[in-house]
């Protein structure tokens, strides 16, 4: 696993869908990356040949037994 994130916007949700993959790990929500990183200009990618973002359909994320993600929301 090379990232994983916490999507905070809102506005967008497994239901709102857009054409740019990338705008989903914005989404309210969990995602990770599997492989390398994205080829940008200015940043060297090394080892890998691929490059997988994988969003995570999750109930709740708890830190420490307390909820922090539950019903599609953040809690704190």
């Amino acid at each position: 696993m090379r990232e994983l994130g916490f999507g905070l916007n809102r506005v967008f949700t497994k239901e709102c869908r857009v054409s740019d993959t990338r705008i989903y790990e914005h989404m309210c929500g969990v995602h990770l990356s599997l492989g390398r990183k994205y080829g940008k200009p200015g940043f060297k990618c090394d080892g890998g040949k691929f490059h997988i973002d994988v969003f995570v359909d999750v109930a709740k994320v708890t830190l420490y037994a307390e909820p922090i993600f539950q019903n599609e929301k953040w809690l704190v």
